[in-house]
């Protein structure tokens, strides 16, 4: 029951325009939470307990978030962070005002100076720390097998939806709804999403799960087939081969949907990861060889097949959406556009020098650059176009410590899990697809802001669990339940 309600949780997002908005943040969020909950009070191990690593990194970061919500004095907000005290005489009528009524009015406020916007954006945070633990806890590795299938699914109708109103139908996402603030280019490519370079993020995520599934399948499914033509025919009317054949098609649609979306920083990333996912076909099938004799290179075999159909897959996307319409776009990264992302990149540092420990408060980027921004006035800039600087302007070192802190523990159980996932192919393929989908998440965030998409931000944290979860057979929690109370 857990993996389809996941499933389900994924499709609400994408397909409700990325959850953007509170009719579809709300219920993704309350979803979150009972997955993540339901998944914690499972029985897995008697022996594994969650990484308390991980999960107290979680809390650590939860926290840095609540303290900037807590009502300081003035004198403290001054001795913390000055400038803050600086910006809210600016930004705040009630707070100028009290401070101007003389030295016997008592005066109070957050580190935060919108906190409302800092609240909402802890309420976001929770729901997703509580599904990290929890699919990282109770996942199992039946589970993993409904879910890559299900991202691929919904890949797929995400895929044909863009393709479909590739026109944008006169603004209009589904052709029908008008978003909030203004129509979308007439020639959007983002599908279901406001934000093209969000669509092209969810799929950037999304294609490597399914081609790890796809990888798993091959790796699985082909050593039964025979070594004549016969044989092999044979085996392309199995379900086996029916299934990995639907897979194929269906992330031939998703790349080629992600490459028309014309996001140059989802198609850049998509380049990388198929070579991440190439180089991991040749290292873990190299030197595979049959045990019978005379039989060919089993391991062989699979990597021509599969190293032809990544190749195909890049070309085909490519070919499709056409080298010259490509070329077009990315000739343009040397002109305006590159010209607002540095101006709002050096407006962030700016900001990140005036609030060094604790930020602005998570959520008041956009707030603050009403006082820092130094170009086009009449373009409010609200994101900064980088996740990684925009953490440290709002959060500030204490936010950005823990989170530094998390990913290493992140990758230290990710690297723990590949030593023990030695002898399950399936497993280990859908692994390999969720880390290289992240990796590739985490490349486009240093030019966008695609995580912010609470679509893509649950994507990314299922993602996250099946990469660093333990994952058990059925066998090893009979074995472990056997073994004691769990």
């Amino acid at each position: 029951m857990l993996p389809f309600l996941l499933v389900l949780t994924l499709a609400w997002g994408a397909l409700a325009f990325g959850g953007v908005y509170p009719w579809g943040y709300v219920p993704l969020c309350v979803a979150a939470v009972s997955i993540g909950v339901s998944a914690l009070r499972r029985r897995t191990t008697a022996e594994w307990r969650p990484d308390l690593a991980l999960a107290w990194t979680l809390v650590t970061i939860g926290l840095a978030m609540a303290l900037t919500l807590v009502p300081l004095p003035r004198d403290l907000i001054v001795t913390l962070s000055p400038n803050t005290d600086q910006l809210l005489r600016k930004l705040e009528l009630g707070y100028a005002a009290r401070l101007g009524a003389g030295d016997g009015v008592r005066i109070w406020h957050t580190l935060s100076i919108v906190p409302s916007s800092t609240l909402l954006g802890l309420g976001l945070f929770v729901p997703l720390a509580v599904l990290l633990v929890g699919v990282a806890r109770g996942l199992r590795a039946r589970d993993v097998r409904t879910i890559a299938p299900g991202v691929v699914g919904i890949g797929l109708l995400l895929a044909l939806i863009a393709l479909l109103f590739r026109t944008g139908a006169n603004g209009r996402i589904y052709g029908l709804w008008m978003p909030v603030g203004g129509p979308v280019d007439l020639v959007h490519g983002g599908g279901p999403f406001i934000n093209k370079n969000h669509f092209a993020g969810w799929l950037l995520m999304a294609v490597p799960c399914g081609i790890g599934y796809f990888a798993a399948l091959v790796a699985r499914d082909l050593p039964r087939a025979g070594q004549s033509w016969r044989e092999r025919l044979l085996w392309f009317s199995s379900r086996e081969a029916n299934q990995a054949v639907l897979v194929g098609a269906s992330l031939l649609f998703m790349g080629l949907s992600l490459v028309m979306s014309l996001s140059r920083s989802g198609i850049a990333c998509f380049v990388v990861a198929i070579g991440i996912t190439s180089w991991a076909v040749v290292r873990r099938m190299a030197g595979q060889r049959s045990s019978r004799a005379g039989r060919p290179d089993r391991g062989r075999t699979k990597r021509v097949l599969l190293g032809g159909y990544l190749a195909f897959l890049l070309v085909l996307s490519f070919g499709w959406a056409g080298f010259d319409t490509l070329a077009a776009r990315f000739a343009g990264i040397s002109g305006a556009d590159a010209a607002d992302r540095w101006s709002a990149w050096s407006d962030t540092v700016r900001i990140i020098k005036d609030f060094p420990l604790v930020g602005t408060g998570v959520g008041t980027f956009g707030d603050v650059m009403l006082f820092y921004q130094s170009t086009n006035p009449l373009d409010r800039v609200a994101q900064s176009h980088n996740d990684y600087l925009q953490v440290l302007a709002e959060g500030g070192l204490a936010l950005a410590i823990p989170a530094v802190v998390f990913l290493a523990v992140f990758v230290r159980a990710v690297r723990r899990r590949f030593r023990e996932d030695t002898t399950d192919p399936t497993t280990y393929w859908i692994r390999v697809g969720a880390v290289t989908g992240l990796i590739a998440i985490a490349l486009q965030e240093m030019v966008e802001f695609s995580l912010q998409c609470p679509a893509n931000a649950v994507l990314c944290v299922v993602l996250m669990g099946i990469a660093a979860g333990r994952l058990p057979h059925r066998k090893t929690l009979r074995k472990e339940r056997g073994s004691g109370p769990s």
